[in-house]
């Protein structure tokens, strides 16, 4: 399976299945998504879908069962809603607290039993819900990245309870402004940038919470260099539970499709974060985020230095940007019996990823 734009997919055969925002099956997974279909899901704000062809027939996972991901969305859009609406109840917004951190231990559950170490899964999500979705998958990221830094259970429970209400205070941002259709102006953007604050202020005087979760809320957009917010920490004064989940965060921010920007591939988000290392972000749990992380999916399609296309097949977790591929015949629509390890081939570079029917 791979992820390619919806209007690049016309007549091929969805790979999973495609659920609406009310949580109801849309399209059933190996049906052919049809133009009436394919504007359905734009319509309810989808820009990509994951295919299956002859070329591209592996199965990939969700990272967590969609049915939970599912209740969990839910759960956190309510919240938001009570949290935004001026007659929203204390008992409400304790309720759902409670029950969004119990579908979060369920979610860590599916993650402890996860044997894989990599992470080869991009949630495909609605730029209508993104800011709800981006939570469940910033603390899904952040809390295999703690499991990969060898983080102790009650740590590791810490750090994803954080990362799901990490933009707890979006729900106090005017929705005109984060679910704007085009680019943030200057003003716009020093009103999301107030949300770590917001968050905080929600949350600190509420006992599910420890003072990791909240520290987390309030200092996960500040950089070592003391170029973030909303308080310009310097490297010392930034908690390691908010350096972490800043990495997940900024990841995720960029590989998804959000109303007020395009997603970018994977491998050129892991290459902003490589850059970003040592000056703005932690070196050594950047490290293993490039370590977990599979920029190249099996079943990519990527258009090669010699121009031709390649099919990703495998992956070498000592050089994730340099997989092995076999080289597709475009005439005859086969696969060359060779395998090509880019490690090995310094003469083939990797020019772009290939988003169209084959």
């Amino acid at each position: 399976m791979r992820l390619i734009p919806i209007d690049q997919a016309i007549d091929a055969f969805v790979a999973e299945d495609i659920y609406d925002l009310s949580g109801r099956i849309l399209i059933k997974k190996k049906s052919k998504l049809t133009s009436t279909f394919s504007d359905r899901m734009k319509s309810i704000g989808y820009a990509s879908v994951y295919i299956q062809d002859q070329f591209s027939d592996t199965e990939v996972s969700p990272l967590i069962p969609t049915d939970l991901r599912n209740e969990t969305l839910n759960k956190i859009r309510q919240l938001h809603g009570h949290i935004r609406t001026p007659q929203g109840k204390n008992a409400d917004v304790n309720r759902l607290v409670d029950e969004i951190i119990k579908l979060g231990l369920d979610m860590a559950y599916e993650l402890n039993a996860k044997r894989s170490a990599t992470i080869d899964y991009i949630d495909i999500k609605s730029r209508l819900t993104y800011t709800y979705e981006h939570c469940i998958s910033t603390a899904v990221l952040a809390y295999l990245l703690a499991k990969s830094l060898n983080h102790a259970p009650q740590e590791m429970s810490q750090i994803f309870t954080g990362a799901l209400f990490h933009d707890i205070g979006m729900a106090s941002v005017d929705e005109t402004v984060f679910m704007k259709n085009g680019k943030l102006n200057l003003e716009e953007f020093v009103k999301i940038k107030e949300h770590p604050q917001l968050g905080h202020g929600i949350i600190k005087d509420l006992p599910q919470f420890s003072a990791y979760t909240k520290v987390i809320v309030l200092q996960h957009h500040e950089k070592l260099d003391g170029t973030g917010y909303p308080n310009k920490l310097s490297t010392k004064e930034i908690h390691p539970y908010a350096k972490l989940v800043a990495i997940c965060d900024i990841y995720d921010a960029m590989t998804s499709d959000r109303p007020y920007s395009n997603a970018v591939e994977p491998s050129k988000a892991l290459e902003y974060l490589e850059s970003a290392s040592n000056s703005q972000l932690d070196a050594v749990s950047t490290l293993h985020f490039l370590r977990i992380l599979v920029p190249y999916p099996v079943g990519t399609v990527l258009e090669l230095s010699n121009q031709n296309l390649a099919v990703v097949t495998a992956n070498d977790p000592t050089s994730p940007l340099r997989p092995q591929v076999r080289i597709v015949n475009q005439k005859q629509k086969t696969l060359s019996s060779t395998a090509i390890q880019l490690s090995e081939d310094p003469t083939l570079n990797i020019q772009s990823v290939f988003y169209e029917m084959l």
